[in-house]
């Protein structure tokens, strides 16, 4: 993020941009995965507030639509880029503790 910064005319407006679009996804895949819970009944709840839940959840993955394209097309593309490098680095860690692919 540095040397992208360090390349851009506005830094400061370069990393804030690319820390909300890289802070949004996990929360749009948290609020996606708890609307998912509730309609499918995945889990236990409490049917006096799952009308409730639902509604946050909705205004949850509402608010992570608006920030991530409200973060720009430079954003969304240098943040996605930035995300999939962690990918790989992923993977070598899980197989170096054995938890990835097949088990010897």
């Amino acid at each position: 993020m540095l040397l992208v910064a360090y390349a851009s005319e506005n830094a400061f407006n370069t990393i804030v941009l690319l820390a909300s679009f890289t802070t949004v996804i996990p929360y749009f895949f948290s609020a996606a995965a708890q609307l998912y819970w509730l309609v499918t009944g995945a889990r236990v709840v409490d049917k006096r507030r799952l009308t409730r839940d639902i509604v946050i959840s909705v205004i949850a993955l509402v608010f992570a639509f608006w920030m991530a394209y409200g973060s720009g097309s430079d954003a969304v593309l240098g943040g996605t880029l930035m995300l999939l490098v962690g990918v790989p680095v992923y993977i070598w860690v899980k197989a170096k503790r054995g938890e990835y692919g097949p088990q010897v």
